[in-house]
């Protein structure tokens, strides 16, 4: 499995309510169907901001981590490149203007590891 992480921060003035309304009905809706059907899983993480303990006392710069899955890096490569298309980058880069804050998007690969527990 190949697995990317996005490291998102809501939009200037935009409650973490109306945030996570806006991306659960509407970007992250969209964001399955472009990238379908290479894309085979996709997790969003909406940090909660009551009871979290943060190292140094400050609210993380992000407020979503977002797990998106694919079979392989090649599933992947095909997803992006089919994603590049004019009309499909309009499409996202609309939909997240209205909940993201562009300037503060961070993508990367994982090597994810887990502890099977008995």
């Amino acid at each position: 499995m190949f697995k990317v992480i996005a490291l998102l921060k809501r939009k200037a003035g935009l409650s973490m309510e109306d945030f996570i309304d806006y991306y659960e009905t509407h970007h992250a809706p969209l964001m399955a169907r472009l990238q379908q059907p290479e894309m085979i899983g996709y997790r969003r993480n909406f940090v909660q901001l009551d009871g979290g303990i943060f190292s140094d006392g400050e609210h993380p710069w992000f407020d979503v981590i977002t797990e998106f899955y694919f079979l392989d890096r090649a599933a992947y490569e095909s997803c992006m490149a089919r994603n590049a298309a004019p009309e499909l980058t309009r499409l996202r880069v609309e939909d997240a203007e209205k909940c993201l804050d562009q300037s503060k998007i961070h993508f990367f690969f994982v090597e994810e590891s887990a502890t099977k527990f008995e």
